[in-house]
């Protein structure tokens, strides 16, 4: 009862907006064919699920996989421990067998996976609009949630099986918790603000950037009350390290163990091994039992991970350790124009303190401003660059911040600006609809137009998410032959059936079979551009681009 009546007090506009999110990230859902890292995180969820075994994707923490390999166990798909790389420990040929390989049909087990990150996306929205609602009222609450709806990198990624969108939720719920735990620090708050800080370190290994944070709301809060201060860190520190062990099975295992079960070739365990036999004296260290080791394990692989880097691509420049320039870019070109002045706009409301008005606004604004700047910080000295999924955490307050603004502006001049947002808006909602995971605003897409080269690959434009895009073109044209050179980690038989399919070699104009290409080809953007500018140059030299298919692959036709 109380629940419903909480409900009958929202506004009917918002049970709209999130019924939108809701069928537009299911729709896409069936749109869109397996994207790389899906396979991966797929079927480590659902052997962390059905056996109780860690050893796949440690990267990233265990909570948004369990949700998604829970969400297939009706499906009749087949035993973890028989996937194809199980015992080496490879979570990409596992998630390829799991998905392509079981007795359910592939686009069910998707979209069942998918399910969970829609129910996410579309709470999400609901916290944006609990958030800019604390703030500004609730017409900024329905602004904020409205304009965050139609964001084309939330339902870009807001169907898919990856652990972005649930930071960002985590991370919407940690500003909530804390600004009930600073109004009044009782044990309930603490509590609720605890658990959502449970849920940003439990959704990636970046959400630990806010637990000194939450230590400090809480430790400048009580400072003058000792002992009430030290009896709330205790509880606080025993819910993380309780909530995050539950999430591992309460398993407690030593560095010894997981060298005797780690496969051949993992270079954590072996730069650990080097360090062991380097230092003697530590050597116990090593047999001691860790409460939620994979937890600890994980944070480890990251860091290897990042200080060894990754292909990165930035308007035709490659480098494995990234740039600083990356995510300010990718911010610039994802973000909708109509988002980046308003959080410019919030900037200036900030700095210049004529133009805030009300302390009260500048004050919110430097709320939410830090915290989107915290993630967007993060990634800039992040040597990983491949995509701006991996500062999304900084999306929901960018959009509050700008609604905080648009609504001042909008009381200020006593006009009604609503509808000059909506028709500025036009490029994005259309593009929310069509390729969102590819969109750029209209600033990125003149600036490729006039260079004639992408200002960004990976998950920002080509994923793997055309697949399904393509083999309807392909039925629409007739064409039951056609060469490739896909970015993929699927069975392109059980998505191209029927089709005669020619994987295409990087040098020379044949096929990896060794016969001739056909006359009609489909490259991707990221296989095309994030390794050697020669790749498949022979191809660009002797067809002709003929069409796009989605916002990632490219139709080649050769020449008469």
């Amino acid at each position: 009862m109380y629940l419903l009546k909480r409900l009958n007090k929202l506004p009917k506009l918002l049970f709209v907006i999130l019924a939108f999110v809701f069928c537009l990230n299911f729709y896409l859902a069936t749109l869109d064919s397996q994207t790389i890292d899906e396979g991966a995180h797929l079927a480590a969820g659902y052997s962390y699920v059905t056996t109780g075994d860690y050893r796949l994707n440690p990267e990233h923490p265990a909570l948004f996989k369990l949700l998604a390999g829970t969400a297939i166990l009706p499906l009749n798909t087949k035993p973890a421990k028989e996937l194809n790389g199980w015992a080496e420990a490879n979570q990409w040929p596992a998630g390829k067998d799991l998905i392509y390989n079981s007795r359910s049909s592939s686009r069910q087990i998707l979209l069942l996976a998918r399910l969970p990150s829609i129910l996410i996306t579309v709470t999400l929205v609901y916290a944006v609009f609990l958030l800019a609602r604390r703030f500004g009222g609730e017409k900024v609450g329905l602004l904020a949630a409205g304009l965050f709806a139609l964001d084309p990198t939330l339902n870009g990624h807001g169907h898919l099986i990856t652990n972005d969108v649930l930071l960002a939720l985590g991370s919407v719920a940690f500003l909530l918790g804390a600004l009930n735990y600073w109004a009044k620090p009782t044990k309930k708050h603490l509590v609720l603000f605890t658990l959502a800080t449970l849920l940003v370190i439990s959704a990636k290994f970046s959400g630990l950037v806010l637990v000194p944070i939450a230590a400090i709301i809480v430790i400048v809060k009580l400072w003058k009350q000792k002992k009430r201060l030290a009896k709330h860190l205790l509880a606080a520190i025993f819910i993380l390290f309780f909530g995050v062990w539950m999430q591992y099975g309460f398993k407690v295992r030593s560095f010894d163990q997981d060298l005797v079960l780690s496969p051949p070739g993992d270079r954590l365990v072996e730069q650990a091994s080097e360090f062991k036999a380097s230092h003697p004296g530590l050597a116990w260290l090593y047999s001691l039992k860790v409460p939620a080791y994979p937890y600890i394990r994980g944070i480890a692989t990251l860091k290897l991970h990042n200080s060894d880097g990754h292909p990165s691509y930035l308007f035709g420049n490659r480098d494995r350790y990234g740039s600083l320039f990356y995510f300010p870019v990718a911010l610039s070109i994802k973000l909708p124009e109509v988002v980046i002045a308003g959080a410019l706009a919030s900037l200036c409301f900030v700095l210049l303190r004529r133009l805030g008005g009300k302390k009260e606004l500048r004050r919110n604004l430097v709320v939410l401003l830090s915290i989107a700047g915290l993630f967007i910080g993060l990634g800039i000295v992040s040597k990983i660059n491949i995509g701006v999924r991996h500062i999304f955490a900084a999306w929901p307050f960018l959009y509050v911040a700008s609604a905080l603004v648009f609504y001042r502006l909008h009381k200020a001049r006593g006009g009604k600006y609503y509808v000059l947002l909506l028709f500025l808006m036009i490029p994005t909602i259309i593009a929310t609809f069509r390729t969102p995971l590819a969109y750029q605003n209209e600033v990125g897409r003149g600036i490729e137009r006039i260079a004639n080269k992408p200002i960004l690959i990976d998950s920002n434009r080509d994923w793997s998410q055309d697949l399904y895009r393509l083999n309807d073109y392909l039925n629409e044209h007739g064409a039951m032959v056609f060469g490739e050179a896909l970015f993929n980690n699927t069975d392109m038989n059980d998505i191209f059936s029927g089709k005669e399919i020619c994987t295409l070699g990087y040098y020379d104009p044949e096929c990896w079979s060794g016969v001739a290409p056909p006359c009609l080809l489909a490259i991707s953007d990221t296989a095309l551009l994030t390794e050697d500018t020669k790749h498949y140059q022979w191809a660009l030299d002797s067809y002709d681009l003929i069409d796009r298919v989605g916002g990632s692959i490219s139709i080649y036709r050769c020449r008469d």
